[in-house]
C-alpha cells in the first residue's frame, strides 16, 4: 500500500517514479527484499538499501504454522487463550496493552516470531522454493553491509530467558557455556557436532572462581559469548546472502561499518564494551539519520526531533558532537542520498576513496567506515564465518542431541528484535522520503 501510495502520489510529492528505493534496517532489510522480489513491486522498485539485515537470515521468515503456534503462545500469555477461534483471540489482544504483548514476547523463548514474514500461499511458498537464487534482482542496485558486534545487543536477551528476575541483568552469575548450548541447540539444530567445537573457537569457558568480583572478567566472557550470537543471527546468514548476490550481480555497493556507537550498552559491561569501541546493531543509524546534525538544534524553536536520540557516552564537559563526527555523519548521508539518486554512492567531485561496487569474490572490494578511516578493503569472508559452513551427518546429529534437555527449534522461538525499521524511499530531489 505505501508502494501505491508513493508511486500514484510521485508528482505531489516532487518525486522520480523512475527512482524508488525500498530500503530496511534490520528486520525491515529483508521485508524490503521480499517486497522487491514479489509480484507487488510490478517493476517499480529500482534500488534496495539492506542494513543489518538479509532475506536469508534464519529469522527473516517462518512457516505459517510456526506462526499460528506463536500467536496461540501469545495469546495465552495475555489471558486470551480461553477464547473461541481465532478472531475472538484476535480480538482480545486487540484489547490488550501492547507494553504487555511486547515484554511477554521479549521475554519468553515461546514467544511469537514479530519481525517475520509468513510463507503462506502461493507467493510466498513459490519464494522459499527460489529463496537461494538471487538472479532475479541482478539489475535492481543494492546497498547492503553490517556493523562489527552485530550481536552484542541482543546477546542479552538468552542471558535474561534464563533468569527468574528478568528486569535486571546480572552478567556475573551467568554460566555462558549452558546459554550458548541452549541456543544453539535452537538456532543450529543441525550442527550439532560443531556446538562444543564452537565454545573453544568463540573462548566461551567456565569463569574462574572469583571471576564476579572482577568486572573485566564476566565481561569479557559476555563479549566472546555475544560473538558467537553475532556470527548465528546476522553474519553466518549476511555473508552466504552476499557472496550468491555477488555472483549474479555486478550492481551490488557492500560496506562494513566500524565506528563505534553512542548507545549505552544495558548491562554494567558498559565501561568494558566501550573501551574496547564497541559497535553493534543500529550504530551506523546515528550517524545515516544525521543525530550529529540536530544533536543541537532539537529545541522548540526549531521543532527538529533526530529519529533517534543518543547522549554521546565519552562527553563529558560539553554535551556535543565534534566536528568529526558531524563531518562523518554528513558523508554518509551524501552517499546514501547519492545512491538512491543514481544508483552509486559517490559524488562526481568529492570522496578520496570511490565506492565501486564488488563485483567478484576472490579479489572485490568493499567500503569500510570508520571516522577518519573511510577506505575500500578486500572481500573477506571471517574465519568464525567459514567454520559454520561445515555440516554434519545425520547419523552425528542424532547422537548430540539430548531430547530430555533439547531445545528444540519448535519449542524455543527466540525473539530478536524490539526495534526494527521498515522505511521507503523516494528521491524528492536532493532529499528522499522516510517511513517508518
Amino acid at each position: 500500500m505505501v508502494l501505491d501510495w508513493i508511486y500514484e502520489n510521485s508528482e505531489a510529492l516532487g518525486g522520480d517514479i523512475e527512482r524508488i528505493t525500498v530500503g530496511g534496517h534490520s528486520a525491515g532489510a529483508p521485508h524490503a527484499y521480499y517486497l522487491a522480489i514479489s509480484p507487488f513491486n510490478q517493476g517499480r522498485i529500482r534500488r534496495l538499501i539492506l542494513q543489518s539485515g538479509s532475506p536469508f537470515n534464519i529469522w527473516s521468515h517462518i512457516q505459517a504454522n510456526q506462526a499460528m503456534e506463536r500467536f496461540d503462545v501469545v495469546a495465552d500469555d495475555n489471558q486470551c487463550g480461553m477464547m473461541d477461534g481465532f478472531d475472538e483471540k484476535l480480538n482480545c489482544l486487540r484489547e490488550t496493552n501492547y507494553h504487555f504483548i511486547a515484554e511477554y514476547e521479549h521475554h519468553t523463548y515461546t514467544s511469537a516470531y514479530h519481525t517475520n514474514v509468513v510463507l503462506h500461499g502461493d507467493y510466498m511458498n513459490k519464494f522459499q522454493l527460489g529463496l537461494n537464487s538471487t538472479d532475479t534482482l541482478a539489475d535492481t542496485e543494492m546497498l547492503i553491509g553490517s556493523n562489527d558486534d552485530e550481536g552484542v545487543f541482543v546477546a542479552i536477551i538468552p542471558v535474561l530467558m534464563e533468569q527468574q528476575n528478568q528486569t535486571s541483568l546480572e552478567l556475573d552469575k551467568v554460566n555462558y557455556t549452558s546459554v550458548s548450548l541452549k541456543f544453539l541447540a535452537a538456532m543450529q539444530p543441525n550442527k550439532t557436532c560443531l556446538h562444543k567445537k564452537a565454545l573453544e573457537l568463540y573462548h566461551i569457558n567456565p569463569a574462574p572462581d572469583d571471576c564476579s568480583e572482577s568486572p573485566d572478567c564476566y565481561c569479557s566472557l559476555f563479549y566472546n559469548y555475544s560473538r558467537l550470537i553475532s556470527d548465528v543471527l546476522f553474519f553466518n546468514d549476511y555473508y552466504r546472502f552476499l557472496t550468491q548476490r555477488i555472483q549474479s550481480s555486478k550492481k551490488t555497493f557492500a560496506y562494513e561499518y566500524s565506528y563505534r556507537t553512542s548507545q549505552d550498552h544495558q548491562t554494567l559491561c558498559n565501561d568494558y564494551l566501550y573501551k574496547r569501541k564497541l559497535v553493534g546493531h543500529f550504530a551506523e543509524l546515528e550517524y545515516t539519520w544525521g543525530t550529529p546534525l540536530l544533536f543541537e538544534k532539537t529545541n522548540s524553536t526549531n521543532k527538529l526531533i533526530p529519529l533517534i536520540n543518543y547522549t554521546p557516552y565519552d562527553q563529558n564537559a560539553t554535551d556535543s558532537y565534534t566536528n568529526e563526527q558531524i563531518a562523518f555523519s554528513e558523508l554518509m548521508i551524501e552517499q546514501w542520498s547519492n545512491f538512491i539518486k543514481n544508483g552509486q554512492p559517490n559524488s562526481k567531485t568529492k570522496f578520496e576513496n570511490p565506492w565501486i561496487p564488488i563485483v567478484n569474490i576472490s579479489n572485490g572490494l568493499i567500503m569500510h567506515f570508520n571516522m577518519n578511516q573511510n577506505e575500500m578493503k578486500k572481500f573477506e569472508i571471517p574465519l568464525s564465518v567459514q567454520f559454520w559452513m561445515n555440516t554434519c551427518s545425520t547419523i552425528e546429529t542424532s547422537k548430540s542431541i539430548d531430547l530430555n534437555d533439547q531445545a528444540s527449534t519448535d519449542e524455543i522461538s527466540f525473539t530478536l528484535f524490539s526495534f526494527t525499521s521498515l522505511f521507503v524511499l523516494s528521491i524528492l530531489q536532493s532529499s528522499y522520503v522516510m517511513m517508518i
